[in-house]
């Protein structure tokens, strides 16, 4: 019908893609990552609650001015140190090297490379008053190891720096960098490549001076100040010797100036530049915008507020950790405006020449009802309507198969005319009338069912009658069949006592054949199994991979989930029995049963076999149910005496701890019986 109308089809195209536009209003994605909604507890929602409340006043304490922060913020901007990048107007090299003055006025060298050079670097009109001086040397690609010196391990060694105003030499003082190379040879008078020996005039020797090793391939900066303020009315020279030799020659830096009267050291840094640029601004010329502005910068990082600061930092932490808790969902979220929906002429997606629908039921079924658009919420108001009693057969006839093995009517998920008539109609249409008439109350219904003459039937009958129903169509007794896979595991897991019973969580990962997923791709997975009560969980909570499932599941005929099952098929095959002899998780519970038998089913073989059965199957064993298994208790009990190594391995298979009191050959012995009850049909089906 997405194609176009069948002739013998009561469902036309437009049925088809009417109630498809049902669900043009949701909020999807298409590939990737679903969207979640976070579903928090009523605890947990008045918990984050209360905490944002209290953000408010904090930020409010950190966005208001008082005047304590005024004064603060005047100190803070009488020590901001700006600098300014100074424009060479000349680089020489004495020894042969290419100077080039790039856009950003770095000074990049390349082509021949000496053992020793002296950089003299001519620059332009600089800032009246300069009292302190910046060289920051930089990375950059076509250097060794990416710079920033050119020697090869990317290290450079300036040796001496020079500042002439007007030709004449400038005295340097207080140097300080932003890294000292500490690695130096015994010779060295510093004990490291120090931003002193950079300034001292070749005091102790014309080799050494500032270097960065380890620390190549990042900027680094070198800051010394001026024994006075220079006012240079002509040239301003810096010239950088380095004459360590071993080619240890700087490849890229640029130089920097500041008029700042206070001190000014390696840390002390620019502001960022929309502040700087403020600042610059005499501050009766600024406007209330500036100011509040710069007042908002100052406070995002004065001391006076760092607790504050640190108390909504954590109380948004706080907040964000518990929302990280809440639990998940994907829930249908409502767009404003729905997709627009057209009949799709031969299904063709591209075509958008057929006509506009509207959301509504197929028109064989009837009509929604609605003037307006119909929403979803009205497509689920007629699907549970008593004008449309499908729902309530479909739903009774399930409850029904869940409690007698079969439905009324078979199969459960086609109730059309490719389906089986049900057997007792009047009782399937009786059950959903009502069904309806008390609120499509599910636990009532089972209740119903479960307390009836035909449920509490026995399911052991004679021949007769079952040659004449054998598929209990009729109900002349109680159903009797194999248990769908989980329930398999949850079984064996409360006859050993080690069912872990809370409801909800997260999905669990029990034993697994190691390798099982090695063929998964998108990406690679690997399975590792849970430890403690998680391992112990119902199998209704185990981890599922869509197309491969837990192979125990599989082998008890669990459905991958490529598509909707509504009744499972039931098998018979070697592997099940494969599965109830050597899956870990039933080993283990058989080991952990054996236990159970020790220490709860009395004194003597009998009784213990006897207590096994009780909380097995609810009976005691036959004769020759007695004497089979007795006579393997003392086998297997014979065995393990002899074989201390392989008793020990038995008796403590699994992770749930052992019972120390317990010998390890009894234990092991015993395990073997518990195996074998564990592994009757009788244990693994439903009566």
């Amino acid at each position: 019908t997405e194609c176009h109308d069948h002739k013998y089809d009561p469902f036309t195209s437009r049925d088809f893609y009417s109630l498809g536009a049902f669900f043009a209003d949701l909020e999807e994605t298409p590939v990737g990552p679903q969207k979640y909604t976070p579903l928090p507890t009523a605890a947990q929602q008045v918990e984050v609650d209360e905490l944002k409340k209290q953000i408010p006043t904090l930020e409010s304490a950190l966005n208001t001015q008082t005047p304590a922060l005024d004064a603060a913020l005047a100190k803070w901007e009488a020590s901001q140190v700006q600098w300014t990048v100074l424009e060479p107007s000349a680089a020489v090299a004495a020894n042969g090297t290419t100077l080039a003055i790039r856009d950003d006025r770095s000074i990049l060298a390349s082509g021949h490379l000496p053992d020793v050079d002296t950089y003299t670097v001519t620059l332009n009109a600089a800032p009246t008053g300069m009292r302190a001086f910046r060289i920051e040397v930089l990375p950059d690609d076509s250097l060794p190891k990416k710079g920033p010196g050119r020697a090869a391990n990317g290290n450079f060694v300036i040796t001496e720096v020079i500042v002439q105003a007007d030709g004449k030499p400038v005295p340097l003082r207080n140097a300080t960098a932003s890294f000292e190379q500490t690695l130096a040879n015994q010779n060295n008078p510093y004990k490291k490549w120090s931003a002193a020996s950079a300034i001292d005039g070749d005091a102790r020797g014309a080799s050494f001076g500032w270097a960065v090793l380890p620390k190549v391939g990042a900027a680094q900066r070198l800051v010394f100040e001026a024994a006075e303020a220079i006012n240079a009315a002509g040239e301003l020279t810096v010239i950088l010797k380095q004459a360590h030799g071993t080619q240890h020659t700087l490849g890229r830096f640029r130089i920097f100036a500041t008029a700042h009267t206070g001190e000014v050291t390696v840390d002390s840094a620019s502001p960022p530049k929309n502040i700087a640029d403020i600042l610059a601004v005499p501050l009766a010329k600024r406007s209330d915008d500036q100011k509040k502005t710069v007042a908002a910068h100052f406070r995002s990082f004065t001391p006076e507020l760092a607790d504050k600061r640190r108390e909504l930092a954590d109380l948004k932490a706080r907040i964000k950790q518990l929302e990280k808790a809440f639990p998940t969902s994907l829930i249908s979220v409502r767009l404003a405006k729905p997709r627009t929906v057209r009949i799709l002429p031969r299904g063709n997606w591209q075509d958008e020449s057929g006509p506009v629908v509207q959301p509504d039921i197929p028109a064989r079924l009837g009509a929604a009802g609605r003037e307006s658009r119909a929403s979803r919420s009205d497509l689920a108001d007629w699907v549970v309507s008593r004008d449309n009693p499908l729902t309530a057969r479909v739903m009774v006839n399930r409850l029904w198969a869940m409690c007698f093995g079969r439905g009324l009517a078979t199969p459960l998920d086609d109730f059309g005319a490719q389906g089986t008539p049900p057997t007792h109609p009047e009782l399937l249409d009786w059950l959903a009338a009502d069904f309806m008439d008390h609120g499509w109350d599910i636990k009532r219904t089972l209740k119903l069912l479960v307390t009836s003459g035909a449920y509490r039937q026995a399911s052991v009958t004679d021949a007769a009658v079952m040659a004449a129903d054998p598929q209990n169509k009729w109900l002349a007794r109680q159903g009797r069949w194999r248990l769908d896979a989980e329930m398999v595991r949850d079984n064996a897991l409360a006859v050993s006592g080690l069912l872990a019973k809370p409801i909800g969580g997260a999905s669990v990962k029990p034993y697994q054949p190691a390798g099982y997923w090695k063929h998964l791709n998108f990406p690679k997975r690997k399975w590792s199994h849970d430890n403690g009560a998680s391992q112990y969980r119902r199998g209704l909570y185990t981890f599922w991979c869509r197309t491969f499932l837990h192979p125990s599941m599989l082998a008890f005929d669990a459905p991958t989930r490529e598509g909707c099952v509504a009744e499972r098929t039931r098998s018979n095959i070697p592997q099940q029995a494969l599965v109830l002899l050597n899956d870990p998780t039933y080993v283990e519970a058989a080991r952990v049963f054996a236990e159970r038998i020790l220490q709860q089913g009395g004194d003597t073989d009998a009784e213990r076999l006897d207590w096994a059965f009780q909380r097995a199957l609810a009976r005691g064993p036959s004769v020759a149910e007695r004497d089979i298994l007795l006579r393997l208790a003392k086998e297997r009990s014979d065995y393990f005496a002899e074989d201390t190594e392989a008793s020990r391995a038995a008796a403590t298979a699994g992770e749930w701890p052992a019972a120390p009191a317990l010998k390890p050959e009894q234990v092991a012995a015993w395990a073997s019986v518990a195996r074998t009850i564990l592994n009757l049909y009788e244990t693994t089906s439903r009566f």
